[in-house]
């Protein structure tokens, strides 16, 4: 049975509410799989064209984020940490990491950025240089 796992480090500020983002969801897969079935030769069967009604959806408890512009670093984190358990048995109820791991990441992504800019405006010397010559 399918399972749709909804992870809100931001419950708090109601931005996402889980069933609206479950009937998005559904209606994408729905579509998806409408799509696969009119490129197959197979014809459509109730189980190719109902939408996902009987998945479960589970919105596990996660590390709330104190304001509403880390989600995306509180994203990140929570796809690593999904990453390194694939394949295993998931503890829902586990608790996931502390918040220094966001101030860390956020300090390591502003760092990587700035690096790329570095190099991008080091690439961008070079290619000046040589259009001069």
């Amino acid at each position: 049975q399918p399972t749709i796992l909804h992870f809100d480090s931001g419950k708090r500020f109601q931005l996402h509410k889980t069933q609206f983002i479950v009937n998005k969801l559904q209606r994408f897969l729905l579509e998806m799989r409408k799509d696969r079935q009119s490129l197959s030769s197979t014809p459509a069967t109730t189980e190719t064209t109902e939408p996902l009604q009987e998945a479960t959806v589970l919105a596990p408890p996660v590390p709330q984020q104190p304001n509403t512009k880390d989600c995306g670093v509180y994203m990140l984190e929570m796809m690593e940490r999904i990453l390194e358990l694939a394949g295993t048995t998931m503890d829902l109820s586990t608790s996931w990491f502390q918040h220094d791991i966001i101030t860390r990441k956020r300090h390591d992504i502003k760092a990587f950025l700035y690096i790329l800019q570095q190099q991008q405006q080091q690439k961008g010397r070079l290619s000046q240089n040589n259009s001069f010559v």
